[in-house]
This record gives C-alpha cells, structure tokens and sequence, in this order.
C-alpha cells in the first residue's frame, strides 16, 4: 500500500504513514454532504392574541389623567397579548378597563375639587 500524500510504501495494517503522519483512514476528495433532516425546524410561536388598540389608547390618556392607575392599566394592556389562555387575556383586559375607569373618576374628582377651591379662594 502507498501513502496518498506522500507516496511512501507503507505496511498494509499501518494506521500512519511512518513518512509523513498522514492517517491512512483519510479519503481524499471526498464531499461534505449536509445532513437530512426528518423535522420541520421550530420557530418561537406568535402570539394569538393582538394588543386592543382602543384599550392601550384609552390606558395611555388615564397616565396624563391619573398616573399610578394609567401606567399599571397600560402594562396590562400590553401583557394581554402574552397571555396563555383566553381566560387570563380576559381577565388582563377587565382589569385595565377597571383601572382606566378608576383613573378617569380620580381625574374627574380632582378637577371638580380645583374648581371649587378657585370658586371658594375666589369668593370667600
């Protein structure tokens, strides 16, 4: 047998060539043939559920109009599209709707109790 790199004769039960190393295994010219798949590749899934436009419109007006309950209605908003079930995307969005309905009524409260005090420091 002769050594492929080098041409050096080398024994027949020889695993390298004793001239240049080369391992007697080596097959030259041969391909590399990429591997056959059997399953579809797995990409991170889409959501199901779509952010309710209205809704984040809504939560985000209840910041400017009472902050602590606009801000948490507005992240819940926003994690409704992340929920797992259409219970819980459900139950994230009644209780932003709660939290906007709050923020509305501080806001409502707030800007009648300005009013009276202008009317009061006014007048009085």
């Amino acid at each position: 047998m002769y050594c492929s790199s080098c041409g050096a004769q080398i024994p027949d039960n020889a695993t390298f060539c004793p001239s240049c190393g080369l391992s007697t295994n080596v097959q030259w010219g041969t391909s590399y043939q990429q591997p056959i798949y059997t399953q579809q590749p797995v990409y991170a899934q889409q959501s199901r559920f779509q952010i309710p436009t209205g809704m984040l419109v809504w939560s985000i007006i209840s910041i400017f109009l009472c902050t602590i309950p606009g801000i948490i209605a507005t992240v819940l908003t926003v994690l409704a599209k992340d929920a797992t079930s259409q219970e819980d995307y459900d139950n994230k969005i009644r209780i932003a709707k709660i939290l906007n309905i709050v923020s509305l009524v501080i806001f409502i409260i707030a800007f009648v109790g300005i009013i009276a005090a202008a009317f009061l420091v006014r007048y009085y």
